[in-house]
């Protein structure tokens, strides 16, 4: 059997002069450890310990030190978040200790009802979520101070609270937009809560009028609508059966693939409302190009490199036409690609260029030179600590035989997403081992771009091997 080889690209995050002496000074496999850490001075901690108020169940302690003088208490009593449901949330100052009489120690009525609980530790046991209440329901809890901290310490006092839950929340929202395509996709992701059913109108925008599509393709009202059918024709119209859980908000793949309508290439711009004629001056709408072109982008300072190939085969896609568009509409320069699917194309005006337009007789495709070009606001991010700069690293795939060349490409980038000034990178390519394989000075162009590659040797270790990378200049 072939041995293969697992590469980790770790990077340290990278602070301009003047940061975090003590960054880096661990080894890159386990900065990871640390990164969801925070301080909570009023926790009485010595030692900081991660206050996520999400996930929950793990069965294993909670390793830290205690400040025997701390006194035990309940912080808050609210109505939370738990797994994309609301839940009554506990805050205390200290973990809490599991194996308790939880449903004696911890009591919950409704109406003068006594509730039979299943409370749900977080991860650092310092919240308990009782999950799935109703909406618009006054409940009524009350901790004993007999309940106990990791360190057998009982509350300094007990606590009794009235809280009202929120109206019930009723939404139904897409998942993304400008998505591309292929004839072979067959769902279209959204999010709901408390929704049954959805309606989805599929517009295709009339070739002629993309570019003004595009200066607003994020409608959401009746009037802006009313402005569509005057650049895109209704092709379907098609109803969703949801099955949603009460209260809880979830994911649903929306299945498209028996929709001839919109497997012919173009823009398509739907809409989208809860089957139940709730949302009357309102929708929620996402568009995506259907097509068999895959582009990528190049902006260098006085042209512009794009790479055409054919989806899904990735093949080249010769004679395809390019085009640069800027904010006017304007097109600021065009060209064919070769026989190897590529263009370059001059322009002294890269800040003005708005759109990569590709388009053949039968299909279209583009690139918006606007938007970020790393889209993370689909993932959660908040525990991630500010930096000035920060090198994003990726590569081709993480998986190598023994005698493969493996490429490594990075970008430096501000805390804005901008191009800063490339700095000399230090490197250290390290065995599964750990013990150092190469060292190199990666330098960068004056985009903020690195590239470099190394040949895996035919006898190396299996495992996973690792790329360290921090400014050459950091201690």
């Amino acid at each position: 059997m072939m041995k293969k080889i697992v590469l980790m690209t770790i990077v340290a995050l990278l602070l301009s002069c003047g940061g975090d002496e003590n960054e880096n000074k661990k080894d890159g496999i386990n900065q990871s450890q640390d990164e969801n850490q925070t301080h909570s001075e009023q926790s009485g901690l010595d030692q900081s310990v991660d206050e996520g108020l999400i996930d929950s169940g793990k069965s294993e302690s909670v390793d830290i030190s205690i400040n025997p003088k701390t006194l035990f208490k309940v912080l808050s009593i609210s109505e939370g978040v738990y797994d994309n449901t609301s839940a009554l949330q506990i805050n205390f100052n200290l973990p809490v200790k599991k194996g308790q009489a939880f449903d004696q120690l911890i009591r919950v009525e409704s109406d003068k009802q006594l509730i039979k609980t299943d409370w749900i530790f977080s991860d650092n046991q310092m919240a308990l979520y009782f999950p799935f209440i109703e909406a618009e329901t006054n409940y009524e809890v009350n901790v004993s101070q007999l309940l106990s901290s990791v360190n057998n310490k009982t509350l300094s006092q007990a606590t009794k609270i009235s809280i009202k839950t929120q109206p019930e929340k009723k939404n139904a929202r897409f998942i993304s937009k400008g998505n591309t395509l292929l004839s072979t996709d067959d769902e279209l992701p959204i999010e709901a809560v408390n929704v049954d059913a959805v309606e989805l109108k599929f517009w295709k925008i009339k070739k002629g009028e993309v570019y003004t599509f595009l200066q607003n393709p994020n409608k959401r009202d009746i009037y802006s609508l009313k402005q569509l059918t005057g650049m895109a024709e209704l092709v379907n119209t098609s109803h969703f059966e949801l099955n949603d859980k009460k209260n809880k908000t979830e994911n649903h793949n929306l299945p498209i693939d028996d929709i001839d309508a919109i497997k012919t290439s173009g823009v398509y711009f739907v809409t989208m409302m809860p089957d139940d004629d709730s949302y009357q001056y309102e929708f929620e709408s996402t568009w995506f190009i259907q097509t068999d072109l895959g582009l990528h982008t190049r902006v260098y300072k006085d042209n512009v490199a794009v790479f055409v190939h054919r989806l899904p085969a990735a093949e080249m896609y010769p004679n395809v036409e390019v085009s640069l568009i800027n904010y006017k509409g304007e097109v600021v320069n065009e060209g064919l690609t070769d026989s190897q699917g590529f263009v370059s194309l001059n322009s002294n005006s890269k800040h003005e260029i708005a759109y990569v337009i590709a388009e053949t007789k039968n299909a279209i495709n583009l690139v918006r030179l606007s938007q970020p070009k790393l889209d993370l606001s689909e993932f959660k991010l908040a525990s991630r600590s500010y930096h000035l700069q920060e090198l994003f690293l990726y590569a081709p795939r993480d998986l190598y035989r023994p005698g493969e060349v493996v490429q490594i490409n990075g970008l430096l980038r501000d805390d804005d997403g901008q191009m800063v000034t490339a700095s000399p990178v230090k490197v250290e390519i390290r065995q599964p081992d750990s013990r150092l394989f190469k060292e190199i000075t990666w330098q960068g162009d004056e985009q903020g771009y690195y590239q470099t590659e190394f040949t895996v040797p035919s006898d190396a270790m299996t495992g996973a091997w690792s790329f360290n990378a921090k400014l050459a200049n950091k201690t």
